[in-house]
């Protein structure tokens, strides 16, 4: 049986709150050397959907609790924000 993931979704107000930045401004960067985004909050750096809008809803998608790999998406308006159901 294969690994599975414990995936959450969280507000980008709630995922500052979790890390103790919920005073700092998220700000979706791009690298100037490589052209890849990435999301950065206070003084740490997080990953980021490379082709996020703007216009859509975000959220950080965050694996196995493990805030520090989190990633900004878009995500479809949902209660619960179900990936899929079998």
């Amino acid at each position: 049986m294969a690994n599975s993931a414990n995936v959450t979704f969280m507000t980008v107000n709630e995922f500052k709150s979790a890390i103790g930045m919920a005073g700092e401004k998220a700000s979706v960067v791009k690298n100037p050397n490589t052209g890849k985004l990435f999301v950065s909050i206070g003084t740490k750096n997080y990953k980021c959907q490379q082709d996020i809008s703007a216009s859509k809803e975000m959220k950080f998608l965050v694996e196995n609790s493990n805030l520090e790999e989190a990633c900004l998406t878009n995500v479809k308006p949902s209660a619960d924000n179900t990936v899929f159901s079998l």
